[in-house]
């Protein structure tokens, strides 16, 4: 149902998809366009098969722009979306791994005051992830990997 590739998920995202797009243009601009607004808050009803679930190439993404952009309730859907699959098997990276998701529920769990969101933001990293050691072989992390 969910994939880990940039390329799929229908152009939603903040990397790139429209989200972005909204993004760019509101902060350099102070210009909104509620159409489009209105597209992606539909899609992210009911994002295209193979959304990724991160902050920058999925719906984490969506949720917290659409968050910046007021529409609360549908920023609050995106994220229960996100935790309604598997969401805990994603990778070390912010970009579209699990980092990169607890940022944007923590955000959204802030902005909200909803605590199931805040919850699941504070949730801890797999302890795969917490016993590996810096150094040959080491899991890799950051803000884009590949």
């Amino acid at each position: 149902m969910w994939s880990s590739s940039p390329s799929q998920g229908g152009g939603l995202g903040i990397a790139h998809g429209t989200a972005g797009g909204l993004y760019a243009r509101c902060e350099a601009t102070g210009e909104r366009v509620p159409e489009i607004e209105e597209w992606l808050i539909a899609k992210a009803a009911s994002p295209p098969r193979g959304t990724p679930l991160g902050l920058y190439d999925g719906l984490a993404g969506v949720g917290y722009m659409l968050d910046r952009l007021g529409h609360t309730d549908a920023a609050v859907r995106a994220a229960s979306m996100c935790l309604s699959v598997n969401w805990e098997r994603l990778g070390t990276d912010l970009y579209g791994g699990l980092p990169g998701l607890a940022l944007s529920l923590l955000h959204l769990g802030d902005s909200t005051g909803e605590p199931t969101l805040l919850a699941a933001g504070h949730t801890r990293p797999p302890a795969s992830w917490r016993n590996g050691r810096l150094g040959e072989g080491a899991m890799r992390t950051g803000l884009r990997l590949g």
